[in-house]
């Protein structure tokens, strides 16, 4: 009996765990984690090296990595 009371609280504390790790439940709904970004340029005057302006745009854009 004390080895399926300590089976049941085992699996009962491990789902939990595995359920208060998910960051599901604070993305709002219709609601996505970073999936990337996207560089749309709409030039209204006369740029000169757009290609190297996007590339430059590009690194800017992309997230800095978590910290270990």
């Amino acid at each position: 009996m004390k080895v399926l009371h300590k089976t049941l609280f085992i699996l009962i504390a491990t789902i939990l765990f595995l359920y208060s790790c998910s960051i599901q439940k604070f993305i709002p709904e219709d609601e996505r984690l970073y999936t990337g970004a996207s560089i749309e340029m709409k030039i209204d005057s006369t740029v000169e090296k757009t290609k190297e302006l996007e590339a430059d745009l590009e690194t800017v854009i992309r997230p800095e990595p978590n910290s270990k």
